[in-house]
Order: structure tokens, then sequence, then C-alpha cells
């Protein structure tokens, strides 16, 4: 069970890992679009249309900066770079490229166009104004004047907002995580195989040879190693012991690993057995037994029960090690069993 717990924080954290990034770029999305305000229609007041009259470029390239405010007027206007303050066009063709930034705010005047790129920004609002009849030409020094009535506001056009985007696990996904525990099963029995040979495949052969004995001494051994933990864990507050109960919870994780592998292997060869396989050798097991616990994981409504299965294949793994002596022996146990007997019968 705790490889299989293994097995999903490794998923777990590969989704959550797109997640952030998914996010990153949401929010950077969002940075540049959510900030946009509804465009307001209406006769703009001279504290809005009062910019700097006194530059009147009409592109601000990639990479340079624009200081201060800035105006057009019956032209058509390009920045690729930033523009440190806000802009006023009228009857203008404004564009925005990829990167652009206006820190302060564009007010569009009479027909004036705004064609803003994908990831340009604008940290103030965007104005929109009607110009008036005897202004139609009006420049930057030219504010509307006061005496005209203002043109009869229009309905506020509401920008929507960009779709929210929302990553949602799908059985796919616990399909590719099954595969890739398989992946990671297969390379781990070929490590233990390359490491402890004999001991892999004289612990399975206890297993197969005994495995309700296994299965109450594996039961024995599992209560042991929670009282080991709880010791392990208390001791933890003793700044000296950290390093040593880092250690012994690193060894404990390896003999849960192990002892699951060693309860697959058992799995896969009662399965061999029942369906008239023959035996195979512990690798062959081992895959077996991965790929029939991964597709009982992926069957909807019964894949629940492959939690007890493999705690069961954790327990078994543990019985095995401990009656032959982490696969010293088929008879380790019951030998030593046989000499403490007989020195208390002496005794």
């Amino acid at each position: 069970m705790h490889v299989t717990r293994n097995r999903f924080s490794i998923c777990a954290t590969i989704l959550t890992a797109l997640a952030i990034i998914f996010g990153g770029c949401f929010h950077a999305f969002a940075q540049g679009h959510s900030n946009e305000p509804l465009l307001r229609e209406g006769t703009p007041t001279a504290s809005e249309l009062a910019v700097n009259t006194m530059t009147r470029t009409t592109e601000i390239p990639d990479g340079e900066t624009h200081e201060g405010d800035l105006s057009v007027s019956n032209t058509a206007v390009e920045i690729a770079g930033t523009l440190r303050g806000s802009l006023l066009a009228i009857n203008s063709h404004v564009t925005l490229n990829k990167g652009a930034i206006v820190t302060g705010d564009v007010i569009m005047v009479g027909s004036a166009f705004l064609d803003r790129e994908e990831g340009a920004k604008i940290q103030g609002k965007i104005s929109r104004f009607e110009a008036p009849a005897n202004e139609q030409s009006a420049t930057v020094a030219e504010a509307p004047a006061a005496s005209v009535p203002p043109a009869e506001p229009e309905a506020p056009e509401q920008t929507p907002p960009p779709p929210a985007r929302h990553h949602h696990f799908t059985y796919g996904n616990w399909v590719e995580g099954q595969l890739f525990g398989i992946i990671c099963g297969l390379l781990l029995t070929l490590f233990v195989l390359v490491v402890a040979p004999r001991a892999c495949s004289m612990t399975v052969a206890a297993i197969d040879y005994e495995p309700v004995r296994c299965l109450v001494v594996g039961l024995l051994g599992l209560a042991g190693i929670a009282l080991f933990s709880a010791i392990n864990g208390f001791l933890f507050y003793t700044v000296v012991w950290i390093p040593f109960g880092i250690v012994l919870f690193g060894l404990e994780l390896i003999l849960w690993i192990y002892a699951w592998l060693l309860g697959v292997a058992f799995i896969g060869g009662w399965l061999s057995r029942k369906l008239n396989w023959g035996v195979p050798g512990f690798f062959g097991r081992a895959a077996l037994g991965l790929v029939a616990l991964s597709l009982l994981n992926c069957i909807p409504g019964i894949n629940a029960g492959s939690v007890s299965v493999e705690l069961i294949a954790v327990v078994l793994g543990i019985g095995g090690l401990l009656i032959t002596g982490c696969g010293k022996d088929l008879q380790w146990l019951t030998k030593r069993l046989s000499r403490a007997r007989r020195g208390f019968d002496d005794f």
C-alpha cells in the first residue's frame, strides 16, 4: 500500500507541477487582459484630455521607452515598447503590439480604433468618447468645448472576461499513471534481481510454500514496524537523533518497497498457476502481478479493492522476509525458534 501511495504521489506531483505551470501561464494571460475596465461613452473632460502636447511621435519601437503622455490626431500610432504615461488618440488607429506596455490610461475620441495584440498590457483604464460635432478634427491642445452638449451615452460595452481554464483529472490520466507504475515496478524488479537474486527467489518460494504462516508472521512484523516507527518519531524531538531517524525511516521505506515487490511476485505466480501458464521466474511473476494490479486499479467500482490486495502483498512480503531471514534460509525462523526453545528448557 505504501508503494501504491508512492505511485499516487508521483502522479499527483506531476499533475501539480502541470497545474502550477498552467496557473502561471493563466496568471500572465490575466495580467494582460483581466485588468481592462469597461469602456465609457460620453464627452471627455478637460482632465481626461490633459496629456502632453509637446511630443508628436507615431511609433515607439520595441525595447524603447517613451517618458510622458502621448497624443495623436488623425493618424496611426504603433507601440511596441513602453509608454510611461497616458495615450490620447483622436480619430486615429492605435496598434499595441505584443509586449507593449502603457502605464497610464488609453483615451479614444471620435473614430479612434484600438488594435491590441495578445500580451500587450494597459495598466490604466480604457475610455472611449464621442467627439463633439465642432471638434471632429480636434488636436491635443484643443479640449472639447464645454458649451457643446455631450452626446447621449450608450449602454456600456462590457468586455467578457477570459474563460476560466480548469484542469480535470480524467480517467485517461489515471490509466497513464498505472502504466507509469508498471514501468517503475519493472525497473525496480530488475534492480533487486541484480542486487539480491537468491534472496528474492527464496523469499517468494517461502510465501508459496506457507502463505498463511507468512501472513500471520507478517502481521506481527507489521505491528513491530509500527511500534518502531512511533519510537523513532518521538526521538525526533531530540535534535541529535534527527540524522539517525532520517536514515532509519529511509531503511524502513526500502523494506516496505521490497516487501511489496515480493508480495506482488507471489500474486503473479498464483495467477500463473490458476491460468495454467506454468511458473515463470521472479521477473515474470513480478511483471504479471504488476499488470494484474494495474488492471484492477483501472476497473471503476472495484479499484478500491486493489488497496487491500496490495496491503496483503506487503504483509506477505514482510512475513516471507522474517521466515527466511531476508532470504538466507527457508527454515531460518524455525531454527531460531527451536534454538530459543531448547535454551528456555535448559534454563
